[in-house]
């Protein structure tokens, strides 16, 4: 049996801990040692923009991952063997061949001929293949239906993420070149890496983390993960021993699961205690004071 060679993780409700709870923190430290000591490649795979995720990985002193998968999946950047990051181009025109002729200009113009009550977001929050827009979250069927509908119709090679934002309660609703998500993202990086899928470990919460979490790794659903999520997970890994279900939430729930599928595949030889992992925060995994 292969050994675990990835560990690939959502950051909100996942990651991140929750409601500055320092048993969480202490688990983060906890996950920084593992990923440094088993040599493990690491992957943050995130709804954040980049410039987001940096902001999450010094407000909470989060390790430095090898690369991080953001804008919904739309956008990987690499790490660069230092601290810093840069887009990874073959994935970048992989996204812009996805969506066609469908950039972000021609989805605003035909979204507004027909009327969709939509908002396009702010030009920090769009990306060149990641059209986003806000609406009322009292009419989130109708924009589901009108949105599936219009894509479904025409068959536009495009996608729609829609959900609500925990912290406004506002509805979210990005449009993505079509078969573009975190699984495919997730998939891309480990053949980039050449990783097979089911030698990495991925830890999720939400809806938007669906399809990750059914796709070819092992995955982690943490104590706090929406019952969408558990239920479409539970029926996709059945009875396989791919799929673990957390007690504890966020940061804590993500430690359970990753020592869990360290253990039943053997990942028992620690690198030395003085090796860097490519996944290794210099700066360390302490508590944050913010």
């Amino acid at each position: 049996m292969q050994l675990i060679q990835a560990f690939a993780t959502d950051l909100d409700g996942t990651l991140i801990p929750l409601d500055n709870n320092p048993a969480h923190f202490d688990a983060l430290e906890k996950i920084q040692a593992i990923v440094a000591s088993h040599r493990l490649q690491m992957l943050f795979v995130t709804g954040r923009s980049f410039d987001l995720t940096r902001q999450a990985m010094e407000t909470y002193r989060l390790p430095t991952p090898n690369a991080i998968l953001c804008d919904v999946g739309t956008r990987l950047m690499c790490r660069d063997g230092g601290e810093q990051f840069r887009q990874n181009e073959a994935f970048r025109q992989e996204m812009v061949e996805l969506r066609g002729p469908w950039g972000n200009q021609r989805i605003r113009d035909e979204v507004t001929r027909r009327g969709f009550p939509i908002t396009p977001q702010v030009e920090a929050n769009q990306t060149e293949v990641k059209c986003s827009f806000d609406f009322d979250v009292k009419h989130f069927a109708r924009v589901q239906s009108l949105v599936h509908d219009w894509i479904s119709d025409e068959q536009l090679p495009l996608k729609m993420t829609i959900s609500v934002d925990p912290f406004t309660g506002g509805g979210l609703l990005d449009l993505l070149p079509a078969g573009a998500d975190k699984a495919f993202g997730l998939s891309w990086w480990c053949r980039s890496r050449g990783i097979p899928d089911n030698d990495v470990v991925f830890a999720g919460d939400s809806g938007n983390d669906t399809a990750a979490i059914n796709g070819g790794a092992n995955a982690i659903i943490v104590g706090n993960a929406a019952d969408s999520l558990i239920q479409a997970a539970q029926q996709h890994h059945g009875d396989r021993n791919t799929l673990f279900k957390a007690t504890e939430d966020a940061t804590a729930g993500v430690l359970q699961g990753l020592t869990h599928f360290l253990d039943v595949r053997g990942n028992a030889a620690a690198a030395a205690p003085d090796s860097e992992s490519p996944g290794t925060n210099p700066a360390g995994g302490t508590r944050s004071a913010s």
